[in-house]
């Protein structure tokens, strides 16, 4: 599209009639309107030109925000996150509607389950692509030794990695234990910790939290 700016137009693209000469209107500006609207009308998915028609602009108009409209109904009335009806009162239903399907898509791309035993938890990340594992080990150790520790739900696959924190029932400076992993006890089913201290005279831990992290 372009302003006219044949014989007669002013310096901005306008028509006028007077002062004389009166704009000219030429075949490249009237060509440069048809083409604008006949690709208007077939972008809106309107009908093919037809000669006999003097609405196709307008219908395509309507049709295009009825399609529109019907889509945002669906979103709305989705009943996987819209409400159940329209209200034409609600500003907001297709903001609350888009809102609650992605976190359907949230809740269903992470999934919690809680051991009822352990209560040990496992976050799956991307139907398993990533897991991650939550858990505590609790006894009150007086000395160096070695203590296994089973997953209540092995890892499909794999275990990555095991960190630990140390955890003690009641302030005291004599509860100085911490823990370790033993290299290579890892696997998909557990793992072992062992308990150190910096000195002979050992003194005592209340057992510690562990994070792992597999597939």
């Amino acid at each position: 599209m372009h302003r006219i700016d044949s014989a007669g137009a002013t310096v901005g693209g306008l028509f006028k009639v007077t002062p004389l000469p009166a704009t000219r209107v030429d075949a490249d500006w009237l060509n440069a309107v048809q083409e604008e609207i006949i690709t208007a009308i077939a972008q809106l998915g309107g009908a093919l030109p037809d000669k006999e028609s003097q609405h196709q602009l307008a219908a395509a108009i309507i049709a295009y925000v009825a399609h529109a409209k019907g889509n945002v109904e669906r979103v709305i009335t989705d009943p996987l996150g819209g409400n159940s009806g329209l209200d034409g009162g609600a500003s907001n239903q297709l903001l609350v509607a888009i809102l609650a399907m992605i976190s359907r898509g949230l809740n269903q791309a992470i999934t919690v389950t809680v051991d009822p035993t352990t209560s040990e938890r496992t976050i799956s990340f991307l139907g398993g692509l990533a897991i991650l594992k939550l858990g505590y080990y609790r006894e009150t150790v007086t000395s160096e030794v070695v203590r296994n520790v089973a997953f209540a739900l092995p890892f499909p696959n794999s275990c990555w990695s095991v960190l630990t924190q140390g955890v003690i029932a009641a302030p005291s400076i004599y509860r100085d234990l911490w823990v370790q992993i033993v290299p290579g006890s890892t696997t998909k089913n557990g793992f072992q910790a062992q308990f150190q201290s910096d000195d002979d005279n050992d003194h005592a831990l209340s057992g510690f939290d562990w994070w792992a992290v597999g597939n």
